[in-house]
């Protein structure tokens, strides 16, 4: 009778576990936009698209949309002197509406779009803009409840101060970089209904039903330092690039898109909880730090950071550099670089880690250039002892040049860490024998050269120092910002990394 009774108490236990952990299956998946009531008024409140290459801050704008766009070999610099990584220019749109209302922008994850929707007296206006990484192009499609309800002017700004010229429905800028490398923009303005005319170097449009804009750029760089660094002009390739999406559907191109998108964002889903409320984004950010929980937030960021690699960098690419591919100014912190005392290896935690392999592969293929490039140096400070293996500064370009600042000797072998991270995620020998372990074997060599005994008998690096580690003494006095790079032997940081 005590078993009988024991097992009717233990039935309604099983049962609600069991409902629950169906509730855990079926629940909806976490809000994954983050959105806003208001445009955004400065760069920095913009949200970004990008298709690994091409990327784009857009404001959000209802009657006077700003849309700053970066291509990620736009860089000054080669491959001994640092230079910058640049923006490339800005397109504006600007529409004859009013008084809008009802006003909402965001960007989805799910999907990665970016969507704008709002009213003006009885019209209801929509917009979607992505980048495509099949296409290489980006689009963004405006569209409203009432025909012929666009009527506005679109230009085109570079800021390289190169010539803006309008083609038909085009509008084009191409020039050349203090350091020889050429480069062009192609905005094409395609309309539904209404008129399009060419004024000067805009393009007016009266009366539209609906307009799509299509917008590629890019450069004669050449990620290859066999070709130092240069390759065609980009010209034809963008023509031939925005002549083929021109002749595809909006549906199609977008369609096209999420599919190769969502193959890669969605292999993780992290649900920590459904949120509640209905507050944008801003608002919660805000609260949250006030001390209110919000775990589906947290989720909400995690699933950020993976769009943003997704974004900046995919296959055949540049790796992410310090701001992904986003960038507005002309001298941006740091170079906008790549600094491998830490930051780029820090882009680059999440890959493997939330199956999001191959966006590490222009990683890797950049640490190929970099041994190629530091062989071949000719600076004292980072040639190798005894040609086995290489080294270099702490922050670099996309082809090697440095600001040198600092020698950095250990970061190649942190880099290559990168390289066991895949084979370790994925178990992929070949990539481990062709790939992987020819790279680290180069830089246990370096280290076999420059090691040194130490008093107890053991093998210590012999210059080491601890990046921004700090105070230094300058002149004699302190200085926090400029930290301590004073070499010793057996440093901690190179003990542990080497």
């Amino acid at each position: 009778m005590k078993t009988k009774t024991a097992a009717v108490r233990l039935a309604p236990l099983l049962l609600s576990t069991w409902v629950c952990c169906l509730q855990l299956v079926a629940a909806p998946a976490p809000e994954l936009s983050l959105w806003y009531t208001q445009p955004a008024a400065k760069w920095l409140e913009a949200l970004p698209i990008g298709n690994g290459s091409l990327g784009a801050m857009i404001f959000g704008g209802s009657t006077n949309e700003r849309v700053q766009f970066n291509e990620q070999s736009l860089w000054l610099g080669n491959e001994t002197e640092m230079g910058s990584y640049q923006p490339f220019g800005d397109f504006h749109v600007a529409w004859s509406h009013s008084a809008p209302t009802d006003y909402r922008r965001e960007l989805n994850l799910q999907d990665a779009t970016h969507r704008v929707s709002y009213r003006d007296g009885g019209t209801a206006f929509q917009r979607e803009a992505f980048s495509s990484h099949p296409d290489r192009v980006m689009v963004f499609r405006f569209t409203a409840s009432t025909p012929g309800s666009y009527t506005g002017t679109i230009r085109l700004t570079d800021m390289h101060q190169a010539r803006i010229r309008a083609e038909g429905n085009r509008l084009i800028a191409a020039g050349t970089l203090t350091n020889g490398l050429e480069y062009e923009a192609q905005l094409w303005v395609l309309t539904e209904g209404g008129q399009l005319n060419v004024a000067s170097n805009t393009i007016k449009v009266a009366r539209a039903d609906g307009v799509t804009l299509l917008l590629a750029a890019g450069t004669a760089f050449a990620n290859d330092p066999m070709k130092h660094w240069r390759g065609e002009h980009p010209h034809q390739l963008l023509t031939e690039r925005l002549g083929a999406a021109a002749q595809k559907s909006y549906a199609r191109l977008h369609a096209t898109h999420v599919a190769d998108y969502q193959e890669l964002f969605n292999r993780v889903r992290l649900n920590l909880g459904t949120y509640q409320g209905s507050q944008p984004t801003d608002e919660r950010l805000a609260a949250r730090k006030a001390g209110r929980a919000d775990p589906a937030l947290e989720a909400l960021l995690f699933q950020y950071g993976r769009y943003l690699l997704i974004s900046s960098s995919r296959p055949g690419g540049l790796p992410a550099n310090l701001q992904g591919i986003w960038n507005a100014d002309l001298k941006p912190a740091w170079y906008s670089g790549y600094t491998a005392n830490i930051n780029v290896e820090m882009n680059y935690w999440p890959a493997e880690l939330t199956g999001l392999s191959e966006c590490h592969d222009p990683l890797f293929q950049w640490i190929r250039n970099m041994a190629v490039v530091y062989k071949r140096t000719r600076d004292e400070r980072v040639k190798t002892p005894k040609g086995r293996g290489w080294s270099s500064y702490s922050t670099t370009n996309p082809m090697g040049g440095t600001s040198r600042w600092g020698v950095h000797r250990p970061n190649s072998a942190w880099l290559v860490q990168h390289l066991w991270l895949r084979y370790a995620f994925t178990g992929d020998k070949n990539f481990l024998r062709n790939t992987a372990y020819p790279a680290i074997k180069e830089i246990v060599e370096f280290w076999e050269d420059r090691l040194v005994e130490g008093p107890n008998g053991t093998l210590i690096t012999p210059d080491g120092w601890s990046p921004e580690h700090g105070p230094v003494n300058v002149n004699g006095r302190l200085v926090i910002q400029e930290g301590d790079r004073t070499p010793h032997p057996g440093t901690s940081y190179d003990q542990q990394i080497v």
